[in-house]
């Protein structure tokens, strides 16, 4: 089943009969979702005081580590009032989320908005010595234990795990360190602070 870019549900009627939005989800759990947007507001409050509730998705982060945590005190509430078990529910929904944004092709949320990218750097004419480093630089194709620190590298064999923290196949990244043994990699995402280890052989070196 394939859904165009900017819906969340599919349009074919057959298809999208299998997704009973009310029957399935607020006929289910009505009073868990009623606390999960109050949760919503109350982290909003918190994180982007005085303005509209979105959801500023570079400010909420590590939501699996975040899962484990609230687990631990499910059954009591947090010092904000919210229970525990609700911001359980709250980071499975935001994990869901990113993971199908990333996977399936889900767009942005109309109510969440995501760090701009950086502007890319002025352009300036390369010295003499730079183009000469440039061109021994690009001639060597790297891989594997020849990555250098600030290689880019795009993501051609990630796992489950890389997909769930945002290292999908085909994301971009800089070479931000390396293991001792050299098989292992620290892969720093161009567009937002992630970073996640990876051997080299899922790795891909991207020509400048």
């Amino acid at each position: 089943m394939t859904a165009p870019s900017d819906v969340y549900l599919p349009t074919d009627a057959t298809e999208r009969a299998q997704f009973p939005m009310f029957d399935g989800l607020l006929g289910y759990f009505p009073a868990a979702l009623a606390w999960v947007s109050r949760c919503s507001k109350v982290g909003n409050d918190q994180h982007n005081a005085g303005e509209p509730l979105h959801w500023a998705m570079d400010k909420s982060t590590d939501h699996r580590n975040k899962i484990v945590k609230h687990l631990l005190d499910a059954g009591a509430d947090d010092t904000d009032g919210i229970p525990h078990s609700v911001k359980v529910a709250w980071r499975a929904l935001a994990l869901a989320q990113e993971d199908l944004m990333a996977r399936k092709g889900a767009p942005l949320p109309h109510n969440a908005t995501q760090a701009p990218k950086p502007p890319a750097e002025p352009a300036r004419i390369a010295t003499a010595a730079e183009i000469e480093a440039y061109d021994q630089w690009q001639a060597k194709d790297r891989s594997g234990a020849t990555l250098l620190i600030g290689d880019t590298v795009r993501i051609v064999d990630p796992s489950h795990d890389d997909v769930l923290c945002g290292f999908g196949k085909g994301s971009f990244g800089k070479i931000a360190g390396r293991s001792t043994d050299t098989k292992m990699v620290m892969v720093q995402d161009l567009w937002k602070p992630n970073t996640r280890w990876f051997n080299s052989k899922q790795l891909e070196w991207v020509r400048p």
